[in-house]
């Protein structure tokens, strides 16, 4: 983002000819809520006291900025914890994080009515590179709260039901993509990359099955759950391109993959869909994310 300050003056003589606007009062109300606005461009979320302190504002003035914002659609609210985000309608210069709202937006709904009927908690994710990272979840949304401090937490690519998911779901040249990347990787999770043979079967039996699955003792990304919670993961596609995935997870000594799979798949497939759809309907083509790493 260019910053008024930064913005260069023209040389001497250019533009000279040009109307003076007389000098006025900064609009400072506007002024806070721009303050806001490019805030929440540089982070993922913020919740509203970090807001308030970070834009130095009253709480009073906070909550009506971020009231306007929302009714504008340019900053939406996240189902799970609360914490503030840009929306679907923020303005193209803000492009990723406005990308990114925009799913996660676009999806919450699909993700409360698919809550009604599992309870079992689910999530958004899309690729960032060597991992996955979780945009929205319908983890505070019903009495069966499993971890509703996961946003933006980064499950593994080769290890958890979302990354395995894509990696089966996205175009070939995007997956030699991301394993030339995990094979550079130095993080410990992202060395099994090296043995290619297992690779190429965690992908294939990904796609046979049609969904895919966290491996066993894999822990949840946060490391509250160690071996206790399984996943499954379908992709989401906006006219056959995956653009991410989504997820049901479910505490293992509760119910078996099976019973999962029989219970729920054909509910995360329609409800994948869905969202898929809806973005397609809203005009949400390639997303940024894909453009800036893969094109």
């Amino acid at each position: 983002m260019v910053y008024p300050s930064k913005l260069k003056k023209p040389p001497p003589g250019l533009n000279d000819s040009s109307p003076r606007l007389p000098e006025r009062p900064a609009i400072q109300s506007l002024a806070r809520g721009l303050r806001v606005l490019t805030l929440l461009s540089e982070r993922e979320s913020l919740g509203f006291l970090e807001i308030q302190r970070q834009c130095d504002l009253s709480k009073a003035a906070t909550a009506r900025i971020l009231q306007t914002l929302t009714n504008q659609g340019w900053v939406s609210r996240r189902m799970v914890d609360g914490h503030y985000r840009l929306g679907a309608y923020a303005p193209s210069a803000l492009s990723m994080r406005h990308a990114q709202g925009k799913l996660a937006e676009f999806a919450a709904e699909p993700l409360r009515q698919m809550h009604k009927e599992t309870l079992w908690p689910s999530d958004i994710a899309i690729c960032d590179g060597t991992k996955m990272v979780i945009l929205e979840s319908n983890r505070g949304a019903g009495p069966l709260t499993i971890n509703h401090q996961i946003m933006g937490l980064h499950p593994r690519m080769l290890w958890s039901a979302v990354g395995r998911t894509y990696l089966a779901a996205c175009p070939a040249y995007e997956r030699q993509h991301i394993l030339k990347n995990l094979a550079a990787s130095e993080h410990p999770d992202d060395s099994q990359v090296a043995d290619s043979r297992w690779v190429r079967q965690i992908i294939n039996e990904t796609k046979a099955q049609g969904y895919g699955c966290r491996a066993a003792g894999y822990p949840s990304p946060d490391q509250a759950f160690l071996g206790q919670l399984g996943a499954i993961a379908v992709p989401v596609r906006i006219r056959r391109r995956a653009i991410g995935c989504l997820s049901l997870i479910w505490i293992l000594n509760m119910a078996t993959e099976q019973q999962i799979v029989e219970s729920y798949l054909d509910l995360m497939r329609k409800t994948a869909d869905t969202i898929g759809m809806i973005l397609a309907a809203n005009a949400f083509g390639k997303p940024l994310w894909l453009d800036q790493r893969f094109s």
